[in-house]
């Protein structure tokens, strides 16, 4: 009877186990997905990330554009050749690809209009480059003229009959190439009607001078007209970069992404927090199981003792009767 005691006992130990096991590994399986969807925030977190830097690499660009083509308009200097759709494609590669593993509404929605509109603002930036260029160069050849004319008027100077005319001469072609300064660093329209005043002055005066002087009035002239051509078209270039929205687009693309950032973090931390309250009811479950079968093995060992202590002894039979011995 003991023996039977103890199998039944043991039996039912290992059942409460096995149960015990089956609930805590039905309850882990039930936060894998939890477990999984932080562990997948996190991921998808550094790709968010990865996104912003090259957005934000993005409005750094636009800033730089911006200084250098400011800075230009104070600057005679020659200007050094840039690819800026070069440089915006080199960006955009690895923002496409960065954003490809993110999963974001905001950038599926924002990012082919932003990418659009720095593929404009690069064009704009080229055409600026190329009509400042054109405007530098015309600036610079018709200074680098003040000496060639110079010399042509002190040849001149002993041989010429009306020596006043070459006197009008050289003050025309001093205030013209004041004008064209003036003109080239405050392109407004005061100076350009002075300069176009000037080099109407220069022709006129042209007509006067020796043949030797000619030429070189005519290309001092074409060299004028060149600056006034291209100071407008580059004028043009920077009013429509100056309000071009590429760069507000970005800096919004990267504000929508961050607030997804922190939408994000937020659903982290409930989930965490319902994650570690989960985890909290799972660990009272398996206290809860562990005791009762503790109290079940403490139980089944004081029954033991006190069946060890008090045995019960069977009562002997008695033989039967002789007459129930005896068979009819």
């Amino acid at each position: 009877m003991t023996l039977w005691w103890q199998v039944q006992n043991g039996k039912r130990l290992t059942l409460i186990a096995i149960a015990t096991v089956g609930v805590v590994l039905a309850f882990g399986l039930m936060a894998l997905p939890v477990v999984w969807y932080i562990g997948f925030a996190e991921v998808d977190r550094g790709k968010r990330g990865a996104v912003e830097h090259e957005l934000l690499e993005l409005a750094a660009l636009d800033a730089r554009w911006e200084r250098e083509a400011l800075q230009a308009l104070t600057e005679a200097a020659p200007v050094i050749a840039a690819n800026h759709a070069a440089a915006v494609a080199d960006i955009t590669k690895r923002l496409e690809v960065a954003a490809s593993e993110a999963r974001s509404p905001a950038l599926q929605r924002g990012l082919p209009q932003v990418l659009r509109a720095y593929s404009e603002k690069a064009h704009l930036m080229g055409g600026f480059h190329i009509a400042h260029s054109a405007s530098v160069s015309a600036l610079r050849q018709a200074l680098a003229m003040e000496a060639e004319i110079a010399g042509l008027l002190r040849d001149a100077w002993h041989d010429a009959p009306d020596r006043q005319r070459l006197v009008a001469a050289d003050n025309v072609v001093t205030q013209l190439l004041a004008d064209a300064q003036r003109y080239y660093f405050a392109a407004t329209g005061v100076h350009r009607k002075n300069l176009e005043a000037s080099s109407a002055d220069l022709r006129g005066a042209t007509a006067g001078l020796p043949d030797a002087l000619k030429p070189a009035a005519v290309r001092l002239e074409s060299h004028v007209g060149d600056l006034l051509r291209n100071k407008p078209e580059q004028q043009r270039y920077l009013d429509r970069m100056r309000f071009h929205n590429a760069g507000p687009l970005a800096a919004t693309l990267a504000r929508e992404l961050r607030h997804e950032l922190a939408e994000i973090s937020a659903r982290q931390e409930r989930y965490r927090v319902y994650l570690a309250a989960y985890f909290l009811v799972l660990l009272l479950l398996v206290a809860y199981f562990a005791s009762r079968v503790i109290q079940w093995e403490l139980a089944r060992r004081a029954t033991g003792a006190a069946r060890a202590a008090n045995p019960v002894h069977a009562e002997p039979t008695l033989p039967p009767p002789p007459e129930e011995r005896a068979e009819p």
